[in-house]
């Protein structure tokens, strides 16, 4: 089983962050590889989405995350219909100040092949180890820099 794991001290609240890493239907903006994102189901506490992604050049896929989450607290993140034969994710905002939150991200998952692990694996890994730069620099173009 292979996981990412990152932490990051961000210039925005708890609040902030929180609500850019769960607002979903955005991710085609500023997540690269995320092409179409369909909403099936929303709750005050559960979102499941399906997502068009591309995995790497030429291999397009289609999966189904089911989110759970405690608002401002955490993300639970299970992918469905999914290269993965497991994948479980898991966001933590912690408060540092009114204007500052640390940020936790780990996953870990197993692919549904060794021939797709051998394919994808590594280009995953580059792509996704440094997530959370990936929304905090979201987070400062629709809050602009904090820094």
């Amino acid at each position: 089983m292979f996981h990412i794991k990152c932490f990051a001290v961000a210039p925005y609240s708890v609040e902030q962050m929180f609500n850019i890493v769960n607002d979903v239907c955005s991710y085609t903006e500023f997540i690269p590889g995320f092409n179409k994102i369909h909403i099936l189901k929303k709750e005050s506490d559960e979102l499941v989405a399906e997502i068009d992604f591309k995995i790497i050049d030429g291999l397009t896929r289609s999966l189904i995350t089911h989110n759970f989450f405690v608002k401002n607290k955490s993300i639970i993140i299970f992918l469905m219909n999914s290269p993965f034969k497991i994948f479980y994710g898991c966001w933590r905002f912690s408060p540092i100040s009114r204007i500052q939150c640390q940020i936790e991200y780990v996953s870990y998952y197993d692919f549904q092949s060794m021939y797709v692990e051998k394919i994808v694996n590594v280009p995953f890994q580059h792509r996704y180890k440094n997530i959370i730069k990936i929304f905090i620099s979201r987070a400062n173009k629709i809050y602009g820099s904090m820094v």
